[in-house]
C-alpha cells in the first residue's frame, strides 16, 4: 500500500507549503495533476474494474443498428451509456475510458475548486485520504455526476441558476443519485436559518433513535418515474436497505460535517453571509448530515453524495476572509491536522476486509514492462467472500465469462462500418450472438438482468460499503 501512503505524502509536503506561501495557486494545481496520474495510471486496481469491463464489452458502437444504440441507452443511465457508446466506438480497451474518466474529472474539479478558492493543496489532501478510494476507483459513475453538479454550483455563483439546475438534472443521467441536487440552486437564494438546521437535524436523531427506516418507501416512490435499468436498481436497494444504524466511521463522518456545518454559521463576516458559494456549502453540509440520520442505513447514498459536499464545503470555508487571514502557523498546524485525520482514513480503508482489489496497487507501468499483476483476480475473490448470495455469485461469474471478463479474454470487436444498404434497412453489422431478451432487443432477459445489476454495483459497492459498516 506504499504508493498510496507516498502521494499522500507528497500532498501533505504540497498542503504545508501551500499554508506558507501568500500566491498558493501553483500548489493546488501540482497536487491535482498528482491525484490525476495516480487515478489514470492504475490498471485492474480497484472496486470497480470487471463491472465497468463488462458493461463496456457489452456496449453498443455508433455504427450498429440505430435502433439498438437506442434501446442499450434508454434502458440504463442515459449518459453514462451514450459515453461508453462513444469510447466504444473509437477503441475496445476499457483503460481508455478509465483514463479519459479520471483525466476530465479531475482537472473539471479543479477548475470548479480554484474558482472558489486559491488554497487547493489542502482540499486534495482530504479528498485523497477521505473521498478517491469511492470517487476514482468504486463509484465512476458517480463520480462524473458529481463533477457535473459541481459545475452546476458554480454557475449557480456565478447567478446562473437555471443553468446550475440544468447541470444537475444532466448529472442524473450518468447517475439518478444526483437528481436530488437539482433543487439546490432553487432554494440557495435563501441561507438556512440556523434554528431551522437545528429543527431538521434535531427530528432526524429522533428518527434515527427510533429505527424507522424511510428508504425503501422513498425508492418504491421514485422508481416508477425512472428508466427500467434504473428502476431496476432501485428495486433492489428498496429490498436490501439496511436497518436504521451508524456505524463509528458513519459517526466520525458526520462528526466532520457537522464541524464544518458551525463552523460557516459561525465564521463569515456580515457581507460573507450572503455569499452565494457559503450558503450552498450550508445547505449540502445540512443535506448531508440529514441523510445519514434520516436515511442511516443507506450508505450507498450518503457516501455518494460526499463527493460533492466535502469539497465544496471545504472551499467555502478556505474562501472566508477570516480564515484567508490566518497566521501561517495556524495554517500549517490545520494542514497537519487534515493529513493526520486523512491518513487515519486511507489506512482504515486499506487495511480493511474487503481492500484486496486496491493493494496492491498496480500501474500502467508495471504493466508496459510486462508485469499485468492479478487484479482481477483479488477483485473477484474480495467480491465473492463479502456477498451474501452464492445464486447471485455464480450468476454473475457465468456472465463475465460469457463476455471474457473474467478469465479474461481479448474482447471481439465488431464489424465497423456498415454498407449503405444496410444501414437503411436498420441491418445490424455482423456481431458476437449475445443474451437476449425475452422483449426482444429491449434489454437483458429478467434474470440475466438482476445479474447485470449485480455486476455492475456489487463488486465494488459491496465490499467498500462492508468496510465503511464495520
Amino acid at each position: 500500500m506504499w504508493p498510496y501512503f507516498a502521494v499522500l505524502s507528497i500532498l501533505a509536503v504540497l498542503s504545508l507549503a501551500e499554508a506558507r506561501d501568500r500566491e498558493p495557486a501553483h500548489y493546488g494545481f501540482i497536487a491535482a495533476l498528482i491525484v490525476a496520474l495516480f487515478s489514470a495510471m492504475r490498471f485492474e486496481t480497484g472496486y470497480d474494474w470487471l463491472s465497468y469491463d463488462a458493461y463496456f464489452r457489452r456496449s453498443r458502437e455508433l455504427f450498429d443498428d440505430p435502433q439498438l444504440i437506442i434501446n442499450f441507452i434508454l434502458g440504463r443511465d442515459i449518459g453514462f451509456a451514450l459515453l461508453t457508446v462513444i469510447v466504444k466506438s473509437l477503441t475496445s480497451n476499457v483503460q481508455v475510458l478509465f483514463i479519459g474518466i479520471s483525466l476530465a474529472t479531475v482537472a473539471a474539479q479543479h477548475f470548479v475548486l480554484s474558482s472558489l478558492t486559491k488554497r487547493t493543496a489542502v482540499i486534495w489532501l482530504a479528498y485523497f485520504g477521505l473521498l478517491f478510494i469511492s470517487a476514482q476507483m468504486t463509484l465512476l459513475r458517480q463520480n462524473i455526476a458529481s463533477v457535473i453538479v459541481l459545475f452546476g454550483l458554480l454557475l449557480t455563483v456565478r447567478g446562473r441558476v437555471w443553468a446550475g439546475t440544468g447541470f444537475a438534472a444532466l448529472a442524473a443521467t450518468f447517475h439518478i443519485a444526483a437528481a436530488p441536487f437539482a433543487a439546490l440552486p432553487l432554494i440557495s437564494k435563501r441561507r438556512p436559518h440556523p434554528f431551522f438546521s437545528i429543527a431538521v437535524l434535531a427530528i432526524g436523531a429522533i428518527v434515527l433513535a427510533s429505527g424507522l427506516n424511510l428508504l425503501p418507501q422513498i425508492l418504491l416512490t421514485i422508481e416508477p418515474l425512472t428508466p427500467s435499468g434504473i428502476a431496476a436498481r432501485l428495486q433492489h436497494y428498496a429490498a436490501n436497505a439496511a436497518p436504521p444504524a451508524l456505524s463509528l466511521s458513519g459517526m466520525a463522518i458526520m462528526a466532520v460535517h457537522a464541524a464544518l456545518l458551525v463552523l460557516l454559521y459561525l465564521l463569515p463576516s456580515r457581507e460573507e453571509r450572503n455569499d452565494p458559494a457559503i450558503r450552498i456549502a450550508l445547505w449540502l453540509l445540512l443535506g448531508q448530515i440529514s441523510a445519514q440520520l434520516y436515511l442511516a442505513g443507506a450508505t450507498d447514498i450518503w457516501a455518494r453524495t460526499m463527493i460533492v459536499v466535502t469539497p465544496w464545503s471545504l472551499a467555502s470555508l478556505l474562501r472566508l476572509s477570516l480564515v484567508s487571514s490566518m497566521k501561517v502557523q495556524l495554517r500549517a498546524v490545520c494542514a497537519a491536522a487534515i493529513t493526520m485525520g486523512a491518513a487515519g482514513t486511507l489506512g482504515y480503508y486499506l487495511t480493511s476486509s474487503g481492500a484486496s482489489p486496491l493493494v496492491p496497487y498496480h500501474s500502467l507501468l508495471q504493466v508496459s514492462f510486462g508485469h499485468y499483476g492479478d487484479g482481477r483476480q483479488r477483485a473477484i475473490d474480495a467480491w465473492v467472500s463479502n456477498h451474501p448470495n452464492r445464486k447471485e455469485v455464480e450468476q454473475t461469474l457465468r456472465m463475465y465469462e460469457w463476455y471474457g471478463v473474467y478469465p479474461w479474454k481479448p474482447p471481439i470487436r465488431r464489424e465497423r462500418r456498415l454498407s449503405t444498404q444496410q444501414f437503411r434497412r436498420g441491418t445490424p453489422s455482423p456481431q458476437r450472438t449475445e443474451v437476449k431478451s425475452a422483449a426482444g432487443d429491449e434489454g437483458v432477459a429478467v434474470a440475466t438482468s438482476l445479474v447485470l445489476l449485480r455486476a455492475w454495483e456489487a463488486p465494488w459497492t459491496l465490499s467498500f460499503l462492508a468496510s465503511l459498516r464495520t
